[in-house]
């Protein structure tokens, strides 16, 4: 397993999400991301709802680093079953954003999420992007 220094070098030389930022989904499930977002993600990346229910999205690249870390478990518990099916069922890879920069979120993430049709903020987490209702913002 790769070691701390290792894992900052790698996060150091890799495009970082940073920052904060508003969007809105829009009535047909699509969100906005803005343009250094977007292209910190790269084209396609991975969304992923997390056990708390939020929406995260993330490189490809960094998604198959983070979910090779969590195979490399010995698959002893059911802990670590657990894990590796909330990665496989709440993830969509292969997303896309359009000439304008917007993405559907999947309709099963959104039931997952329970988002809808409104405000969220975007919080740049330096290794993925997390969204949240706007309504709960203070919370995360």
């Amino acid at each position: 397993m790769e070691n701390i220094a290792a894992s900052r070098r790698r996060i150091e030389t890799k495009r970082q999400l940073l920052g904060h930022d508003e969007a809105v989904i829009d009535d047909k499930g699509r969100l906005r991301l803005p343009k250094k977002m977007e292209e910190a993600l790269g084209k396609p990346f991975v969304l992923w709802v997390n056990k708390s229910g939020l929406l995260s999205a993330w490189s490809e690249e960094e998604w198959e680093w983070q979910t090779a870390r969590a195979s490399e478990t010995n698959m002893q518990s059911e802990e670590d079953d657990e894990m590796l099916r909330a990665l496989g069922e709440r993830a969509e890879a292969n997303i896309k954003c359009d000439a304008q920069g917007r993405f559907v979120i999947p309709s099963r993430l959104r039931e997952f999420t329970g988002l809808k049709e409104g405000e969220v903020e975007l919080i740049g987490m330096v290794t993925h992007l997390k969204t949240i209702p706007k309504r709960q913002a203070g919370k995360a």
